[in-house]
């Protein structure tokens, strides 16, 4: 890659070819924008640690995302660029005032994956999975409301009832 000294690109590669390429809008993040990973493997991780600032996988056990955080920090421990780097889970949420019509809302097929992997219950059961991934090095939660049918309402739920909690 060569830089023709007006900010503009060149490049030959396998695939294609760029000359006097020009890349904006520039980012707003010096050098470059946070660069987050997801996945869980053990490649992955190795590319967290030489590459992120964050890391948010999707759908794994708190005490399986606890182990990953602590892989991670161990292989960036003393790196720099990694200062305030950033954990995040991300999964599906499934919330409900009542045990009968949570039971409608996760299909049977997935009701193990529910019960291990998932925040998924009344707003008590929320909060404490909520907790649990707290307790294992998440900074946020990001939940993916899955029940299509009741995501307005299940977001006005987790809002009034579970995040106040932890507030």
């Amino acid at each position: 890659m060569a830089t023709t000294g007006e900010g503009k690109i060149d490049y030959q590669g396998k695939h294609f070819n760029l000359k006097g390429a020009i890349f904006l809008p520039k980012p707003v993040q010096k050098p470059h924008p946070p660069l987050w990973f997801g996945g869980t493997s053990g490649r992955i991780l190795e590319m967290v640690a030489a590459y992120g600032q964050g890391w948010i996988p999707y759908v794994m056990s708190a005490e399986d995302f606890g182990k990953s955080v602590k892989s991670i920090k161990n292989m960036i421990s003393g790196q720099k660029g990694h200062e305030g780097f950033t954990y995040a889970y991300c999964g599906p949420t499934i919330i409900s005032k009542s045990s009968s019509e949570l039971d409608t809302l996760i299909p049977p097929s997935n009701k193990d994956k529910a019960d291990r992997l998932w925040i998924a219950g009344d707003p008590k059961t929320c909060v404490k999975r909520v907790k649990d991934y707290l307790d294992n090095g998440s900074d946020y939660i990001v939940p993916i409301f899955t029940a299509r049918e009741k995501t307005l309402e299940s977001l006005e739920l987790f809002a009034d009832e579970v995040m106040p909690t932890f507030t």
